[in-house]
Protein backbone atom coordinates (compact mmCIF):
# COMPACT_ATOMS: atom_id res chain seq x y z
CA UNK A 1 0.00 0.00 0.00
CA UNK A 2 1.35 3.66 -1.33
CA UNK A 3 0.13 6.51 1.43
CA UNK A 4 0.45 10.07 0.70
CA UNK A 5 0.11 12.58 3.37
CA UNK A 6 -0.31 16.20 1.98
CA UNK A 7 0.59 19.12 4.87
CA UNK A 8 1.44 23.22 3.66
CA UNK A 9 4.23 23.03 5.97
CA UNK A 10 5.76 22.32 10.05
CA UNK A 11 7.27 24.55 12.09
CA UNK A 12 9.02 23.05 15.07
CA UNK A 13 5.66 22.90 16.88
CA UNK A 14 3.48 21.63 14.12
CA UNK A 15 5.39 18.83 13.59
CA UNK A 16 6.00 18.02 17.17
CA UNK A 17 2.05 17.69 17.30
CA UNK A 18 1.78 15.50 14.45
CA UNK A 19 4.00 13.02 15.39
CA UNK A 20 1.78 10.95 17.44
CA UNK A 21 -0.43 10.73 14.43
CA UNK A 22 3.02 9.59 11.57
CA UNK A 23 2.81 6.79 14.32
CA UNK A 24 -0.64 5.64 14.54
CA UNK A 25 -0.99 5.55 11.16
CA UNK A 26 2.19 3.18 10.82
CA UNK A 27 0.68 1.20 13.40
CA UNK A 28 -2.20 0.73 11.68
CA UNK A 29 -0.15 0.19 8.52
CA UNK A 30 3.11 -1.12 9.45
CA UNK A 31 3.72 -2.27 5.85
CA UNK A 32 2.38 0.83 3.84
CA UNK A 33 5.44 2.94 2.05
CA UNK A 34 4.07 6.65 3.50
CA UNK A 35 5.39 9.30 1.60
CA UNK A 36 5.36 13.21 3.60
CA UNK A 37 4.94 16.31 1.29
CA UNK A 38 4.72 19.97 1.87
CA UNK A 39 2.88 21.70 -0.74
CA UNK A 40 3.47 25.56 0.32
CA UNK A 41 6.68 26.03 2.44
CA UNK A 42 9.52 23.87 4.44
CA UNK A 43 8.28 20.50 6.68
CA UNK A 44 11.03 20.26 9.63
CA UNK A 45 10.72 16.84 9.51
CA UNK A 46 13.08 17.22 6.08
CA UNK A 47 15.63 18.72 8.66
CA UNK A 48 15.11 19.03 12.48
CA UNK A 49 13.01 16.62 13.17
CA UNK A 50 14.09 13.85 10.61
CA UNK A 51 15.46 11.45 13.17
CA UNK A 52 11.84 11.67 15.19
CA UNK A 53 10.22 10.26 12.42
CA UNK A 54 12.35 8.16 10.29
CA UNK A 55 10.64 4.99 11.59
CA UNK A 56 6.84 6.46 10.49
CA UNK A 57 7.53 7.87 7.11
CA UNK A 58 9.50 6.52 4.31
CA UNK A 59 9.90 9.75 1.75
CA UNK A 60 9.47 13.41 2.98
CA UNK A 61 9.32 15.77 -0.22
CA UNK A 62 10.07 19.26 0.69
CA UNK A 63 8.10 22.37 -0.44
CA UNK A 64 6.58 20.62 -4.16
CA UNK A 65 3.32 22.27 -4.59
CA UNK A 66 0.42 19.44 -6.24
CA UNK A 67 0.61 20.70 -9.93
CA UNK A 68 -2.15 21.44 -12.22
CA UNK A 69 -3.19 18.10 -13.88
CA UNK A 70 -0.81 16.19 -11.58
CA UNK A 71 -2.41 12.61 -10.95
CA UNK A 72 -1.65 11.14 -7.68
CA UNK A 73 -0.18 7.63 -7.81
CA UNK A 74 -1.45 6.33 -4.54
CA UNK A 75 -3.77 4.60 -2.54
CA UNK A 76 -4.95 6.20 0.02
CA UNK A 77 -4.30 10.42 0.17
CA UNK A 78 -4.68 12.07 4.17
CA UNK A 79 -4.33 15.41 3.26
CA UNK A 80 -4.05 17.25 6.13
CA UNK A 81 -4.18 20.99 4.87
CA UNK A 82 -7.56 23.35 4.76
CA UNK A 83 -7.93 25.73 2.03
CA UNK A 84 -7.36 24.02 -0.72
CA UNK A 85 -10.80 23.62 -2.69
CA UNK A 86 -9.48 23.55 -6.55
CA UNK A 87 -6.75 21.12 -5.36
CA UNK A 88 -8.92 19.06 -3.30
CA UNK A 89 -11.23 19.02 -6.30
CA UNK A 90 -8.75 17.72 -9.04
CA UNK A 91 -7.44 15.12 -6.71
CA UNK A 92 -10.75 13.57 -5.74
CA UNK A 93 -12.50 13.22 -9.40
CA UNK A 94 -8.62 13.47 -11.71
CA UNK A 95 -6.61 10.89 -9.54
CA UNK A 96 -7.80 7.15 -8.87
CA UNK A 97 -7.12 6.94 -5.06
CA UNK A 98 -8.98 7.22 -1.81
CA UNK A 99 -9.22 10.66 -0.53
CA UNK A 100 -9.28 11.28 3.50
CA UNK A 101 -9.93 15.02 4.19
CA UNK A 102 -11.85 17.03 6.81
CA UNK A 103 -11.95 20.00 4.53
CA UNK A 104 -15.26 22.06 4.04
CA UNK A 105 -17.47 19.81 6.05
CA UNK A 106 -15.78 16.18 4.32
CA UNK A 107 -17.19 16.83 0.95
CA UNK A 108 -14.53 15.99 -0.82
CA UNK A 109 -13.52 13.05 1.51
CA UNK A 110 -13.65 9.28 0.15
CA UNK A 111 -14.74 8.19 3.67
CA UNK A 112 -16.32 10.40 7.00
CA UNK A 113 -15.96 9.22 10.85
CA UNK A 114 -19.51 8.27 12.94
CA UNK A 115 -20.97 10.90 15.03
CA UNK A 116 -18.62 13.64 13.89
CA UNK A 117 -18.40 16.18 16.21
CA UNK A 118 -15.19 19.14 15.36
CA UNK A 119 -12.95 19.55 17.43
CA UNK A 120 -10.78 21.72 18.95
CA UNK A 121 -7.02 20.35 19.02
CA UNK A 122 -5.18 19.55 16.14
CA UNK A 123 -3.84 16.25 17.49
CA UNK A 124 -7.95 15.46 17.60
CA UNK A 125 -8.52 16.23 13.93
CA UNK A 126 -5.78 14.59 12.66
CA UNK A 127 -7.15 11.43 14.72
CA UNK A 128 -10.12 12.23 12.95
CA UNK A 129 -8.88 11.48 9.73
CA UNK A 130 -7.10 8.14 10.72
CA UNK A 131 -10.84 7.22 12.16
CA UNK A 132 -12.74 8.19 9.24
CA UNK A 133 -10.41 6.08 7.24
CA UNK A 134 -10.15 2.60 9.53
CA UNK A 135 -13.85 3.10 10.66
CA UNK A 136 -13.07 3.05 14.07
CA UNK A 137 -11.39 4.68 17.32
CA UNK A 138 -7.49 5.12 17.07
CA UNK A 139 -5.42 5.07 20.17
CA UNK A 140 -3.06 8.01 21.05
CA UNK A 141 0.68 7.09 21.79
CA UNK A 142 1.98 10.37 23.49
CA UNK A 143 5.48 9.43 24.26
CA UNK A 144 8.15 9.30 21.84
CA UNK A 145 11.54 7.17 22.80
CA UNK A 146 14.84 8.66 23.23
CA UNK A 147 17.93 6.71 22.53
CA UNK A 148 20.38 5.56 25.42
CA UNK A 149 22.53 8.47 24.39
CA UNK A 150 20.70 11.42 25.22
CA UNK A 151 19.54 9.92 28.49
CA UNK A 152 23.12 9.40 29.36
CA UNK A 153 24.26 13.16 27.79
CA UNK A 154 21.17 14.55 29.96
CA UNK A 155 22.23 12.93 33.01
CA UNK A 156 26.16 14.38 32.81
CA UNK A 157 24.15 18.04 32.34
CA UNK A 158 21.70 17.35 34.95
CA UNK A 159 23.43 15.04 37.59
CA UNK A 160 21.61 13.21 40.51
CA UNK A 161 21.54 14.70 43.89
CA UNK A 162 19.65 18.03 42.26
CA UNK A 163 15.84 18.62 41.95
CA UNK A 164 15.83 20.44 38.59
CA UNK A 165 12.91 22.67 37.28
CA UNK A 166 13.65 23.55 33.77
CA UNK A 167 12.46 27.27 32.28
CA UNK A 168 12.10 27.58 28.36
CA UNK A 169 11.51 31.40 28.21
CA UNK A 170 12.12 31.73 24.21
CA UNK A 171 9.62 31.35 21.35
CA UNK A 172 9.81 32.24 17.11
CA UNK A 173 7.31 34.76 17.92
CA UNK A 174 8.22 36.88 20.61
CA UNK A 175 5.05 38.63 21.00
CA UNK A 176 4.37 35.12 22.51
CA UNK A 177 6.74 35.12 25.60
CA UNK A 178 6.12 35.93 29.19
CA UNK A 179 9.08 39.32 29.68
CA UNK A 180 12.17 37.68 30.71
CA UNK A 181 12.37 39.44 33.92
CA UNK A 182 8.94 37.15 35.10
CA UNK A 183 11.17 34.36 34.32
CA UNK A 184 13.55 35.46 36.63
CA UNK A 185 11.77 36.29 38.98
CA UNK A 186 10.02 33.33 39.23
CA UNK A 187 13.81 31.40 39.15
CA UNK A 188 14.68 33.32 42.30
CA UNK A 189 11.82 32.13 43.99
CA UNK A 190 12.34 28.18 42.97
CA UNK A 191 15.84 28.69 44.03
CA UNK A 192 14.90 29.90 47.73
CA UNK A 193 12.83 26.47 48.11
CA UNK A 194 16.24 24.61 47.27
CA UNK A 195 15.64 23.79 43.30
CA UNK A 196 18.02 23.92 40.90
CA UNK A 197 17.13 26.08 37.72
CA UNK A 198 17.99 25.17 34.58
CA UNK A 199 17.32 26.96 31.25
CA UNK A 200 16.96 25.74 27.82
CA UNK A 201 17.45 28.44 25.40
CA UNK A 202 17.85 27.87 21.57
CA UNK A 203 19.55 29.39 19.46
CA UNK A 204 18.20 32.93 19.28
CA UNK A 205 18.35 32.80 22.86
CA UNK A 206 21.76 32.65 23.27
CA UNK A 207 22.45 36.27 24.16
CA UNK A 208 20.56 36.13 27.46
CA UNK A 209 23.02 33.00 28.72
CA UNK A 210 25.14 35.85 30.69
CA UNK A 211 21.93 38.28 31.79
CA UNK A 212 20.58 35.34 33.21
CA UNK A 213 23.33 33.25 34.36
CA UNK A 214 24.31 36.75 36.55
CA UNK A 215 20.69 37.71 37.90
CA UNK A 216 20.03 33.44 38.91
CA UNK A 217 22.69 32.30 40.81
CA UNK A 218 23.82 28.77 40.48
CA UNK A 219 21.62 27.99 36.96
CA UNK A 220 22.53 26.19 34.82
CA UNK A 221 22.47 26.07 30.96
CA UNK A 222 22.77 22.29 29.46
CA UNK A 223 22.07 23.07 25.33
CA UNK A 224 25.05 25.96 25.49
CA UNK A 225 27.23 23.59 27.76
CA UNK A 226 26.68 20.25 24.98
CA UNK A 227 27.08 22.57 21.97
CA UNK A 228 23.71 21.31 20.96
CA UNK A 229 20.43 21.83 19.87
CA UNK A 230 19.53 18.64 18.96
CA UNK A 231 15.60 18.29 19.62
CA UNK A 232 16.10 14.65 21.47
CA UNK A 233 18.71 16.10 23.69
CA UNK A 234 16.29 18.90 24.86
CA UNK A 235 13.38 15.76 25.49
CA UNK A 236 16.01 14.09 27.38
CA UNK A 237 17.09 17.06 29.37
CA UNK A 238 13.04 17.87 30.55
CA UNK A 239 12.90 13.95 31.26
CA UNK A 240 15.37 15.06 34.33
CA UNK A 241 13.57 17.57 35.35
CA UNK A 242 10.14 17.99 38.43
CA UNK A 243 8.42 20.47 36.58
CA UNK A 244 8.56 22.51 33.22
CA UNK A 245 7.66 26.04 32.57
CA UNK A 246 7.40 27.47 28.82
CA UNK A 247 5.47 29.89 26.70
CA UNK A 248 3.09 28.58 24.34
CA UNK A 249 6.10 27.61 21.05
CA UNK A 250 7.95 24.94 19.33
CA UNK A 251 9.52 24.31 22.55
CA UNK A 252 6.82 23.67 25.04
CA UNK A 253 6.07 20.91 22.14
CA UNK A 254 9.01 19.26 22.34
CA UNK A 255 9.35 18.77 25.33
CA UNK A 256 6.07 18.10 26.61
CA UNK A 257 6.48 13.85 25.30
CA UNK A 258 8.46 13.84 28.77
CA UNK A 259 5.53 13.39 30.42
CA UNK A 260 6.82 15.75 33.09
CA UNK A 261 4.70 18.32 34.74
CA UNK A 262 4.17 21.18 31.82
CA UNK A 263 2.89 24.28 32.45
CA UNK A 264 2.63 26.43 29.27
CA UNK A 265 1.59 30.13 29.37
CA UNK A 266 -0.60 31.51 26.21
CA UNK A 267 -1.30 35.05 25.73
CA UNK A 268 -3.06 35.90 21.94
CA UNK A 269 -3.18 32.54 20.94
CA UNK A 270 -5.92 29.75 20.90
CA UNK A 271 -5.06 27.14 24.26
CA UNK A 272 -7.52 24.87 22.99
CA UNK A 273 -6.16 24.60 19.40
CA UNK A 274 -2.56 24.55 20.39
CA UNK A 275 -2.25 22.90 23.97
CA UNK A 276 1.11 19.95 23.63
CA UNK A 277 0.42 16.44 23.43
CA UNK A 278 0.80 15.82 26.99
CA UNK A 279 -1.29 14.36 29.68
CA UNK A 280 0.32 16.42 32.45
CA UNK A 281 0.19 19.54 31.45
CA UNK A 282 -1.54 22.67 32.76
CA UNK A 283 -2.29 25.60 31.24
CA UNK A 284 -2.21 28.88 31.96
CA UNK A 285 -4.31 32.01 29.80
CA UNK A 286 -3.91 35.61 29.94
CA UNK A 287 -7.35 35.44 29.52
CA UNK A 288 -8.26 34.45 32.48
CA UNK A 289 -6.77 37.82 33.75
CA UNK A 290 -9.02 39.96 30.76
CA UNK A 291 -6.13 40.41 28.81
CA UNK A 292 -4.75 38.36 25.33
CA UNK A 293 -1.13 39.68 26.58
CA UNK A 294 0.94 36.66 27.99
CA UNK A 295 2.72 39.21 30.23
CA UNK A 296 -0.24 39.94 32.51
CA UNK A 297 -0.27 36.53 33.99
CA UNK A 298 1.08 37.24 37.86
CA UNK A 299 4.48 35.88 38.60
CA UNK A 300 2.83 34.25 41.77
CA UNK A 301 0.30 32.27 39.98
CA UNK A 302 2.97 30.77 37.96
CA UNK A 303 5.45 30.23 40.10
CA UNK A 304 2.35 28.52 42.93
CA UNK A 305 1.43 26.52 39.70
CA UNK A 306 5.10 25.29 39.85
CA UNK A 307 5.39 24.62 43.44
CA UNK A 308 2.00 22.53 43.47
CA UNK A 309 3.93 20.26 40.72
CA UNK A 310 6.76 19.56 42.64
CA UNK A 311 3.98 18.03 45.67
CA UNK A 312 1.78 16.45 43.74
Amino acid sequence: MKILILSQLDLLGDGLLKIPFLKALKEQCPNAHITYRSTKDKTVYKDLLEGLIKNYVDVVIDAKPLEKGEKLAFDVVFDTRRKNFFELFRIKFFSKTCLISSAYGWIFSSKRPKNFKKPDLLLDKLFHLLEAYFNRPIKKDLSIEIPNVYLEKAQELLPDGQKYILLAPGAGGRYKCWPLEKFINTALALSNHGIKIAFLLGPQETSWQENLKQQVPGSVFPLQEAESYDPLLSLAIAQRCEALLANDAGTAHLIAPSQKPLVVLFGPTNEKKFVPNSSVVKVLTSKTYGSTQTADIPEKVVINTLMGCLNS
